[in-house]
């Protein structure tokens, strides 16, 4: 079988970006098609037994550690410091697909070194006998790298220095995927802002320049934050906001038709 045939029988895709690294990053920031993942395993070519997946606005959608069919090795257990007595009683990957599924459905899948944690999350689909579907991962090692012309990779850490991020000490999952997540926002020069009524640090910028969360449309200007209850329902995007932005609109589609 050659690397092509072998490829199309992967359960997986790793897609590259067509824009600019750093309008990639703002979709990411300020949208809801991708999630972020990290995944700690029990070796190089082992099985995952942490995992943890956030959004592009900090919310965290799943975080657990796994039981695995095998030990964990010294070098890795020395790393993320999970020991086997830590996960002896945990639910394995077949038991928590369901819910792993439930988060990644429908969303393209955000990793920092894409080809490891998508080869351990197929890996130990094979080992639990789980059928994952076709998965679509993009890497941001690969792109952050190529944004800054290096021909090698860079590391999460090292990237992160670059930018004047501070980064987890803890190689652990979650902390992992908010180094990913901070080094988006960096790259995309976002700074979220939290919505007044569930605290997600969601943003949607409109053509006003106002902000809100995209999930509930609330307008985060501070001349609006004490008139929610004035709010109306957007006529196209369906969603409930200021009337500012909706006023703003209007004017704006009066004065093109002119």
């Amino acid at each position: 079988m050659n690397a092509y045939q072998d490829d199309l029988l992967k359960p997986y895709e790793i897609k590259r970006i067509s824009c600019a690294f750093e309008e990639w990053c703002h979709d990411i920031a300020t949208g809801h098609e991708y999630v972020i993942l990290d995944t700690e395993t029990t070796g190089l070519q082992g099985e995952i037994i942490d995992l943890a997946i956030i959004n592009g606005q900090g919310d965290v959608l799943y975080n657990n550690l796994l039981r695995p069919k095998c030990s964990i090795e010294y070098g890795a257990m020395k790393k993320h410091h999970i020991t086997d007595s830590m996960v002896r009683r945990c639910n394995t990957f077949a038991q928590e697909w369901s819910k792993i599924h439930d988060v990644i459905r429908g969303k393209s899948i955000i990793t920092y070194n894409a080809r490891f944690d998508a080869e351990r999350i197929s890996h130990t689909a094979r080992v639990h006998g789980v059928d994952i579907g076709n998965m679509v991962f993009y890497c941001a090692m690969v792109e952050y790298a190529k944004a800054y012309t290096s021909k090698r990779s860079i590391k999460l850490e090292v990237a992160c220095e670059q930018n004047g991020i501070k980064v987890a000490q803890e190689h652990r999952a979650l902390p992992d995927t908010f180094d990913t997540l901070n080094l988006i926002r960096q790259r995309a020069g976002v700074e979220l802002l939290a919505c007044i009524k569930c605290g997600a640090s969601a943003r949607l910028r409109s053509p006003s320049g106002t902000r809100y969360c995209r999930k509930h449309g609330y307008c985060a200007r501070k001349t609006c934050l004490k008139s929610v209850e004035n709010f109306v329902l957007h006529p196209r995007l369906g969603i409930w906001m200021c009337s500012c932005v909706v006023n703003f609109e209007r004017e704006m589609e009066a004065a093109a038709c002119d």
